[in-house]
């Protein structure tokens, strides 16, 4: 299956931004999907839809082999630069590159509303051991909590709803897949909060690389990032070392094949 065109232009326009301005997820989210799916030390992993790498890192960290799967060229070009001796390869969540019985866990960061659910899941389950699992995780901005929140949300509110994947993530309709007569059983859940700290071009990078703002024509783009950036300004100049605190969610969710061993 072809990638969406959304995250095809949004996503390919946006991987610089998205490797500066995108945080990794709450370290205790990753430590609680690696327990829930009984993962020794050097388990074989795959990071599905790994962009740039955030999340592989991450579980690099963990102590696994892992192997990135990413469609955009553009992504697994920022990957492989900071990561050169991870296996890396181009990829679809409907198409996997990867043998039957390839890997213990399917890990996947902020991607999983993008792709054809039932056809993903197919796979997935295809590539997992016996007792294998799938977890996938999205950082969620808790934003409008903080004084500038409201100004931030009204530069990029109208542009939220434009993809019908942003819709189904803001909805929680990805998770109907799961459960009933589908490849998996029922989601396990739970979030963590964390903040990520960054200066003012990582403040608009991390706007930039939303898929519904890279996407945009070239000057309407432009116009929104002006905005955050004059927003940063007022919100680093009050700082007194010129950072600004991003306060996120990690959602973090597991589930294994429905004819797994529990």
């Amino acid at each position: 299956m072809a990638v969406d065109p959304a995250a095809a232009a949004g996503f390919s326009q946006g991987a610089e931004a998205y490797a500066r301005g995108r945080p990794g997820y709450a370290p205790e989210a990753l430590d609680w999907l690696v327990a829930a799916l009984r993962l020794s030390a050097q388990a074989q992993v795959l990071d599905l839809a790994a962009g740039t790498g955030k999340l592989t890192a991450q579980l690099v960290q963990q102590g696994f082999e892992v192997v990135a799967v990413e469609p955009l060229a553009e992504m697994r070009a920022q990957l492989s630069s900071k990561m050169p001796n991870i296996d890396t390869r181009a990829g679809t969540a409907e198409q996997l590159p990867l043998a039957d019985a390839a890997v213990d866990a399917v890990f996947c960061g902020e991607a999983f509303h993008w792709f054809d659910a039932s056809a993903a899941l197919l796979e997935i389950a295809r590539t997992l051991r016996p007792s294998g699992g799938l977890a996938l995780l999205w950082n969620r901005p808790q934003f409008t909590d903080a004084l500038w929140g409201a100004s931030w949300g009204a530069l990029i509110a109208p542009h939220v709803a434009r993809t019908n994947a942003a819709a189904r993530w803001l909805s929680g309709e990805w998770q109907a897949a799961f459960g009933g007569a589908g490849p998996f059983g029922e989601l396990t859940t739970m979030v963590f909060d964390h903040v990520h700290r960054v200066d003012r071009a990582g403040f608009v990078a991390q706007t930039g690389s939303m898929s519904f703002i890279a996407s945009l024509p070239g000057e309407e783009r432009a116009e929104v990032l002006a905005g955050v950036a004059a927003l940063a300004e007022e919100i680093a100049g009050a700082n007194a070392d010129g950072e600004i605190e991003l306060r996120y969610r990690t959602e973090a969710h597991w589930a294994r094949p429905a004819l797994a061993a529990p």
